[in-house]
């Protein structure tokens, strides 16, 4: 990733989740958001091989849902200074890492499964698109790409629409413009395209999917 792409990636994870948003963020959504940490670490251990990376892991939560079912490989990374340290709060510190996500320094096929939550409808699609291509990078042949994110479509109804609307509305700014971008031109499937989808799960009207795919 080029220097001012990674300057627009900080940008936006600054201007997404400065402090008093990185504090709210888990006791606000949790209700919404247990549910998928529940399903993706049953996911994750459905998998013999448990090499986990947690890619723009934020708070750390999904973390301490692994931990907690026995997974010990686990890496997270952010670029966010406050989610990191609330990472730390949430006594995750040592598995979650300041690094780029589209430029994170691992090697090659590194990791057996790679985990993204929510992260590619708040970016800009050059910048989501980088992170798509250096997650199939560190992730190993026929390794598992989990990632949990919105999904408008004939499974989504009215209700889910607006609630997501109304959360990423509240967040605002260019986070409301890529998500309003993203879900306008269907960016989840032009993001993912090449990759076979294994399964899916929906929650929240359908809004929320998670969608497991083989690298």
């Amino acid at each position: 990733m080029t220097v001012e792409n990674n300057s627009k990636q900080n940008n936006e994870k600054k201007s997404s989740y400065g402090t008093f948003f990185s504090n709210i963020y888990d006791p606000v959504f949790f209700p919404f958001l247990h549910p998928l940490r529940k399903k993706i670490t049953e996911i994750v251990l459905s998998s013999k091989e448990k090499n986990v990376i947690d890619i723009c892991c934020g708070t750390g939560n999904q973390l301490k849902y692994l931990r907690k079912a026995g997974i010990q490989s686990i890496t997270g990374i952010d670029i966010s200074e406050n989610m990191i340290k609330k990472a730390a709060k949430n006594n995750v510190e040592t598995y979650c890492l300041k690094k780029d996500a589209a430029n994170t320094g691992f090697e090659t096929s590194q990791f057996d499964t790679a985990i993204l939550s929510f992260i590619l409808h708040e970016t800009k699609p050059e910048t989501a698109r980088e992170i798509m291509k250096e997650t199939r990078r560190i992730v190993k042949n026929k390794g598992k790409i989990i990632i949990a994110d919105y999904v408008f479509d004939e499974k989504t109804s009215f209700p889910g629409k607006i609630g997501s609307r109304l959360v990423e509305g509240i967040i605002g700014g260019e986070h409301y413009e890529n998500f309003n971008r993203y879900i306008k031109h269907n960016l989840l499937a032009d993001f993912t395209k090449g990759l076979k989808q294994i399964s899916e799960y929906g929650f929240v009207f359908g809004a929320l999917r998670i969608k497991v795919f083989e690298n």
